[in-house]
């Protein structure tokens, strides 16, 4: 039988916090204000409960000195397609499960059947576009309005459909180049680990400083992640303006994808990065995505089946009311609902993007260059363990180069969870990815406690304590099942175990992606079974593992991608990236590496030929490129998923 359901909230409001289970139907909005609410812990139970997001009500305004951070979103996210509104300085968070279409604008939709994602920003028309379902992915339908609309960047066109993907940040303003204050930014994310959404007015006292940084301390914006500093960065008040300045940390801090170099006076509407965290600046306030660690971690995971109720219209000419239908999380309904709201068809539910790798064409040399990659062009969702594969010489370890910001010099682009350009921000984002050579590089007299700890001690932050990087090595050390041997000099390790530190250098920083070249290389079948194992845990840890998460970098690894030569193993993966390299009529020259499939490795079985296994589907493949006269091979293009162009176009 499956768990009792709490009354679920309406999804054509915005979430909001709640402190407590079982609390009274949602109050109409109230104006906003509200401070922080600590986490409540659940009370042990045989079945999971689920709290019901409600509107909270009205708190006193802050008093002068205290913590003066708002939340506005609990840990609890329904999913998977999510939008969230920033407006004068809040942010609303509205799961679109449900329906096909949700309007935007100023009014409520009297349209039947339609939500209506309400904004209240005075340049935004009362009917000012929709987020449309169709064709098994979100789009973005443009209006007639009076002020523009941009996506990253791009002024739309009116009365037109644009396809979302996730990350897409939509903007509601006059111009970019001189904003708005009732400008208003959109967030489409189909991230089911979401944080907590908070808001933080920063004081308007001459002489008053906000940080950001990971410490829990008064007057500071809290992101608790590995590489941002206890202070990472300072906000002064001074002569009525908000300046912000980097306090020498070691990632740096960027202002609109540029990097931060003295003061900087803080514009309406700047985007201050550190890493893969944002803030958002909007009428003297920040806000930002609070990531959850070990303490909150339970709350923000993607619970099971959550139910959200899918409003229908009381009447042909009202406003649309709470209706007793349900969506669970990540699925759309099999069957029609007994409900007038038009129902989503079956999809397949979107992934957050990781990386989306597109090389239009790798070319090397000068007065006589050779393409070496050529129209390749996929995507890594987050959450996954992905093993490249391919021919003799068509370019795996390139391609992993490239999609790492290693290798920068190709046409085309590697968006970062499908935002900025790798390779133009490679500053700012290189820290989160991570590499292993092939060959293992650490001096063999060192212990493995020792190798790891100096590895530590340069990839968090530079004010990390003894205490801090101590407990993270050890953790990463368990994890890849080598503590036992953190005494023992490497010298006297076996091939597996030197692989495994290797990988532990880098897994001990915050690294949501980490690269692999060869990990398997001279290895024995055992060996690799065991590594690729501990591979797939951090990605997918296990049930006992989730209740820490959040303690050290290995726990945030999203997505780990290696070039591999062991095809029997392939089953253990999720993606399987194949590129082949079609051999060439003249010995002197060759053929660039082309994209041969991308996917699930059960649907790269049925792609060459309905192969019975790997080793055949391999020879599949050989037998399409290996006759320079009789050229089977056809390049492999993703289902839906067009080429795109660059991010400043």
């Amino acid at each position: 039988m499956p768990p009792q359901r709490p009354t679920p909230p309406n999804p054509a409001q915005p979430q909001r916090p709640q402190s407590g289970m079982n609390r009274p139907a949602p109050v109409p909005r109230q104006p906003q204000g509200l401070r922080a609410r600590a986490p409540q812990a659940r009370p042990p139970a045989a079945r999971p409960q689920y709290p019901t997001l409600q509107q909270p009500p009205r708190a006193a305004a802050p008093r002068p000195g205290a913590d003066q951070t708002r939340t506005f979103l609990g840990g609890l996210h329904f999913g998977p397609e999510t939008v969230v509104v920033i407006e004068d300085g809040n942010a609303s968070v509205y799961p679109l499960a449900g329906h096909e279409v949700w309007a935007l604008g100023r009014v409520m939709s009297r349209e039947p059947g339609v939500p209506t994602l309400r904004v209240h920003s005075s340049i935004v028309s009362a009917n000012h576009g929709a987020f449309v379902f169709n064709d098994g992915r979100w789009h973005y339908q443009s209006r007639q309005t009076t002020n523009p609309t941009y996506i990253n960047g791009r002024r739309l066109q009116p009365d037109a459909r644009y396809p979302l993907a996730d990350g897409d940040l939509i903007r509601i303003d006059g111009d970019l180049g001189n904003p708005d204050v009732q400008g208003v930014i959109i967030i489409f994310t189909v991230d089911q680990n979401l944080g907590l959404w908070r808001s933080y007015p920063l004081p308007r006292q001459e002489g008053r400083t906000t940080y950001i940084g990971r410490a829990s301390a008064p007057d500071t914006i809290v992101q608790n992640v590995p590489y941002v500093s206890r202070r990472h960065a300072r906000i002064d008040f001074v002569r009525g303006q908000y300046v912000i300045r980097d306090i020498k940390s070691r990632i740096g801090t960027y202002i609109d994808g540029r990097p931060l170099r003295g003061a900087h006076v803080l514009q309406e509407k700047d985007v201050i990065a550190i890493g893969d965290c944002r803030f958002y600046f909007t009428k003297g306030t920040i806000v930002y995505d609070q990531r959850v660690g070990a303490g909150v971690r339970a709350a923000a995971q993607p619970t099971p089946a959550p139910s959200i109720a899918v409003p229908a219209p009381a009447a042909a000419t009202g406003p649309l009311m709470p209706a007793p239908i349900t969506t669970a999380l990540g699925k759309r309904p099999a069957s029609p609902a007994p409900s007038t709201a038009v129902q989503p068809a079956p999809a397949q539910i979107a992934q957050p993007v990781m990386l989306d790798v597109q090389i239009d064409d790798k070319t090397v040399g000068g007065r006589h260059p050779k393409t070496l990659l050529k129209d390749i062009h996929f995507q890594i969702p987050q959450h996954s363990l992905v093993a490249i594969i391919g021919t003799s010489g068509a370019g795996k370890t390139l391609l992993l180069n490239c999609l790492s910001g290693k290798d920068s010099l190709y046409n085309g682009h590697t968006r970062y969870k499908n935002q900025e350009d790798l390779r133009a921000h490679y500053k700012n984002l290189g820290p989160m990815i991570g590499y292993v050579q092939q060959s293992n590089v650490f001096l063999p007299e060192l212990t493995v406690f020792e190798e790891i700890y100096s590895s530590a001690k340069l990839r968090m932050a530079e004010d990390s304590s003894r205490a801090e990087i101590q407990e993270q090595v050890d953790s990463v050390l368990r994890k890849l099942d080598i503590y036992a041997l953190k005494d023992s000099p490497i010298k006297k390790l076996s091939g597996g175990q030197k692989r495994r530190v290797s990988v532990a250098r880098e897994l001990v920083g915050y690294k949501p992606v980490l690269c692999l070249d060869e990990p398997d290389a001279g290895l024995s079948y055992i060996d690799k079974d065991k590594l690729f194992t501990k591979l797939r845990d951090i990605v997918h840890p296990p049930r006992d593992m989730q209740r820490t998460a959040g303690e050290d970098g290995s726990e945030r690894v999203l997505s780990i991608i290696m070039v591999i030569h062991e095809i029997d193993m392939l089953d253990m993966f999720d993606e399987v990236i194949v590129v082949a390299a079609p051999r060439a009529k003249d010995p002197g020259k060759r053929n660039p590496g082309r994209l041969a499939f991308a996917g699930t490795p059960a649907d790269a079985l049925r792609h060459f030929g309905g192969a019975r296994d790997f080793r055949e589907m391999f020879k599949n493949l050989n037998d399409q490129i290996s006759d320079p006269d009789h050229i089977t091979f056809r390049p492999y293009e993703v289902p839906g998923l067009a080429p795109q162009p660059p991010l400043d176009a």
